[in-house]
């Protein structure tokens, strides 16, 4: 059987919306402020302290005690072993042995003092003097000479002598001859120039070994001209010139003379140009003033006043004081 189709459907738009006019506005202002008193202030003390019980103690034993590490022996300083002395020794290669050199040096004393000749002095260099080196190696003994040169210096180098064997003590240096035609020709006994002097190392390397001597000199029979000493006369003694006796005159007498007398004094009144011409001063004599018309007389540290004078000036009167 066949069910009856649905009715139709139709579609019903809403209805359009009413545009109805807003509701005025109405301003409300606030309400004005209420100034209401602040609550009272109440104090209020804090709680008292609750003494609660400290808490209870409990006892922790130590731990025990760890294991100690295994022994071990002290520990001893062991210096390092004491420098080898230094010995002269022979050259490391024996193909090249050390080339042995003797320096020093030689002067003249111009004005040598045989008698002290610790004041000697005028040392200057000498050249060409002959320096003789003799060294003892073994049975055998090693000569060398050499000369000075213009510094006074020489250089000697004392051939197959084995340094390293027998070292600088079997060596000596001393003087041998002197410059030929110089005035330095006696060899004086400086450092032991004559007899000898041992030698010191001064410095050594692979190679060279140096030694020194100390300072030879030689002088002269006669001393220089610049040794003689100019003698200075001597100064004329003094003599002491006594001042001459005083006279036994009597003094002259004294007579006293007595100063000046002063000059004399004239006073000169101030305001005396302020007069008329017939109330002037005309003349003075002793304390008085003359006037023209009037006298008037003043005494020694006297005031007076004239009222008699009058002048343009409507002044009644003038006081006037003497000074004799």
């Amino acid at each position: 059987t066949h069910s009856p189709p649905p009715p139709p459907y139709y579609y019903k738009s809403p209805p359009p919306p009413v545009h109805s006019p807003p509701p005025p506005y109405y301003y409300k202002s606030p309400p004005p402020p209420v100034h209401s008193p602040p609550p009272p202030y109440y104090y209020k003390s804090p709680p008292p302290p609750v003494h609660s019980p400290p808490p209870p103690y409990y006892y922790k034993s130590p731990p025990p005690p760890t294991k100690s590490p295994p022994y071990s022996p002290p520990y001893y300083y062991k210096s390092p072993p004491p420098p080898t002395p230094h010995h002269p020794h022979p050259h490391p290669h024996p193909h090249h042995p050390l080339i042995v050199r003797v320096v020093g040096k030689v002067y003249c004393y111009r004005c040598y003092d045989w008698k002290y000749p610790i004041k000697s002095h005028a040392k200057k260099h000498l050249k060409g003097a002959v320096v003789k080196i003799t060294c003892k190696a073994g049975d055998k003994e090693i000569v060398a000479y050499g000369k000075t040169k213009i510094n006074g210096k020489y250089a000697i180098t004392v051939k197959d002598f084995k340094y390293g064997k027998y070292g600088a003590r079997a060596c000596k240096a001393a003087l041998h001859a002197a410059p030929k035609g110089s005035k330095c020709s006696i060899p004086t006994d400086l450092h032991h120039g004559k007899k000898g002097a041992h030698l010191k190392l001064k410095s050594i390397n692979k190679y060279e070994v140096v030694l020194s001597a100390k300072s030879f000199a030689f002088a002269s029979k006669r001393p220089y001209k610049e040794c003689e000493k100019v003698k200075k006369p001597p100064p004329t003694p003094y003599y002491y010139k006594s001042p001459p006796p005083p006279s036994s005159a009597p003094p002259k007498p004294y007579h006293y003379k007595s100063p000046p007398p002063p000059k004399p004094y004239f006073y000169k009144a101030i305001g005396l140009d302020l007069f008329p011409e017939p109330y002037r001063c005309e003349s003075a004599v002793g304390s008085s003033c003359r006037f023209r018309a009037m006298e008037v007389e003043v005494e020694v540290g006297v005031r007076v006043s004239s009222p008699a004078v009058e002048l343009d000036t409507k002044l009644s009167t003038f006081i006037f004081q003497s000074f004799v």
